[in-house]
C-alpha cells in the first residue's frame, strides 16, 4: 500500500471533512482533486493513506522545497492527491501528470460613476446639440426683441414704459424659460405671444429631454478603467486574497503596471489591509472604491449570495497575470506515472472532470437589469458635486457684483454732490 498526500490551502481550521462545504474558499480545489482520485483509485484498485498539510512547496533560497514538494522529494509520498500550481522549478522536484482545472485570479472593482470621471450635467447632450440649443436661445433673444421694437415703435411707447424690454431683459426671460419659470411680462401684441408660445413649448421638451437623460446618466457607471495601466493609475485602493501563489507571482511579474500596482498600491499599505480574506476584500470591492485580486470561484460564491442587481453590473474583472494550470506532481521515476496518465485523461474525455467541476464550482453571477424592473437610486452629494461648485462659484461672483454695484453707486453720489 502506498501513501499519497492531500493539503488544505487556504484555511485548514474550517475543514470539516470530504464533501462537507460549510463556507466556500479556496479549499474547492482540493474536494475537486479528492473526487478525481477517488475515482482513480476505484479504476486503478489501489488503497488511498491520505496525510494533511497546508503548503503546496515552494522552492526556498537554499534551493530546497518546502510543503507537499519536500515530501516527494524525500519520498514520503508517491503522488499528490491535490492539485498544485505546473510550475518550472517544481519539476525538478517531482514529475507532472496532466492539467486538471485552472485557478482563475482577477482584480475585482466597481467601475466608478460617470459623475467621477465627467461633468454630467453636460452629458445629456453632445457638444453639436449644446451649440444648437445655444443658437436657438440666441434666435428667439433677437425674435422677441426684435417684435417689441416693432411694436413701441407702432404703438410710440416711451423708453420707460412698463412695456419696454431691453435685450438683457430679454435675455434673462429666454433663460428663465429653459429653466421653466414663467414671465409677468405683458404681451400687447399676436406675434409676441406666438414668439413666447413656441419658446416655452421649445423648452418644455428640452427640459424633459435633459431631465430623462440626467437620471440615467446619474444611476450608470462609466467605462473608465478598461486596462490594468487604467488601474494602476487610478486612486482606487487595492487588496490582495492571503494565499502563497499571490505572494510568489506578484513578486515575479515581469509587467509594468502591475510591477506599479504592487509597489504603490500593497507594499506602501498596511500588511493586515494588503492582504486579507476574501469577505474583507469583498466588503471593501462593495463598499468602496477598491479593487481586489482574489479567485474568481471564491468571489463568485460571495456575489451570488450577498450582492444585488444593481451593484453586480457595476463589476469589472482585470487578469494582472495568468496562472498555470493545476496538475497532480508524481515522484520522480515513479512506475505508476502512465497509469495514471492514462486514467485521467480519461477522466476528461468521458465527462466526469467537467461533472466535478460543474458540481463544486459556483456560476458566474449575470446582470439581468434588463430582464427586470430598473431600479433607481438615491442621488448623493458626489454625483451633484459639480452643480454645487458651480451655484457656490455663482455665489461669489454675485456678491463681488454686488460690492462693486454698492461702491459705483456710492461713488457717484459723491461726485454728484
Amino acid at each position: 500500500m502506498q501513501q499519497f498526500l492531500i493539503h488544505i490551502v487556504s484555511e485548514p481550521k474550517v475543514f470539516k471533512g470530504w464533501g462537507v462545504k460549510e463556507e466556500f474558499n479556496l479549499d474547492v480545489y482540493s474536494h475537486m482533486h479528492y473526487k478525481l482520485v477517488t475515482l482513480l483509485a476505484d479504476h486503478l484498485n489501489f488503497t488511498l493513506d491520505l496525510s494533511l498539510v497546508n503548503d503546496y512547496g515552494w522552492r526556498l533560497e537554499n534551493g530546497s522545497f518546502s510543503g507537499l514538494m519536500n515530501s516527494l522529494v524525500k519520498g514520503e509520498v508517491e503522488f499528490t492527491t491535490s492539485g498544485a500550481l505546473m510550475r518550472f522549478d517544481r519539476m525538478m522536484a517531482a514529475e507532472l501528470t496532466v492539467a486538471t482545472y485552472r485557478v482563475q485570479t482577477s482584480a475585482i472593482f466597481k467601475q466608478p460613476p460617470l459623475s467621477a470621471v465627467f461633468n454630467v450635467f453636460f452629458l445629456p447632450f453632445n457638444f453639436t446639440t449644446w451649440i444648437a440649443i445655444l443658437l436657438l436661445l440666441m434666435l428667439f433673444t433677437i425674435a422677441i426683441v426684435f417684435f417689441f421694437r416693432i411694436t413701441t415703435m407702432i404703438k410710440n411707447i416711451g423708453p420707460h414704459s412698463s412695456l419696454m424690454m431691453t435685450t438683457l431683459d430679454t435675455g434673462m426671460l429666454v433663460l428663465g424659460a429653459i429653466c421653466q419659470q414663467g414671465t409677468s411680462t405683458i404681451m400687447t401684441t399676436t406675434s409676441v405671444r406666438m414668439a413666447f408660445s413656441v419658446l416655452f413649448f421649445t423648452a418644455v421638451f428640452l427640459f424633459t429631454s435633459y431631465s430623462a437623460s440626467i437620471v440615467v446618466i446619474l444611476q450608470t457607471p462609466s467605462q473608465s478603467i478598461k486596462s490594468i495601466k487604467d488601474l494602476a493609475d487610478k486612486s482606487t485602493t487595492f487588496s490582495v486574497l492571503d494565499t502563497a501563489h499571490n505572494y510568489v507571482y506578484l513578486n515575479e511579474t515581469k509587467i509594468h503596471a502591475v510591477k506599479k500596482i504592487y509597489q504603490n498600491k500593497i507594499i506602501k499599505t498596511k500588511p493586515s489591509d494588503a492582504f486579507t480574506s476574501a469577505k474583507v476584500g469583498m466588503i471593501r470591492v462593495q463598499k468602496e472604491f477598491h479593487a481586489f485580486l482574489v479567485d474568481t470561484s471564491v468571489a463568485n460564491d460571495i456575489i451570488a449570495k450577498s450582492w444585488n442587481e444593481q451593484e453586480k453590473c457595476s463589476l469589472t474583472q482585470l487578469n494582472l497575470f495568468t496562472l498555470p494550470p493545476l496538475t497532480l506532481y508524481i515522484a520522480k521515476k515513479s512506475g505508476y506515472k502512465d497509469s495514471i496518465k492514462q486514467q485521467l485523461i480519461l477522466q476528461d474525455e468521458v465527462g466526469l472532470k467537467k461533472r466535478i467541476y460543474n458540481q463544486f464550482m459556483p456560476q458566474k453571477p449575470t446582470c439581468d437589469s434588463l430582464n427586470k424592473d430598473i431600479i433607481i437610486e438615491s442621488v448623493s452629494l458626489k454625483e451633484i458635486f459639480p452643480i454645487i461648485a458651480f451655484l457656490s462659484c455663482a455665489m461669489i461672483v454675485s456678491f463681488i457684483i454686488f460690492v462693486l454695484e454698492l461702491m459705483s453707486y456710492n461713488m457717484m453720489s459723491i461726485f454728484k454732490s
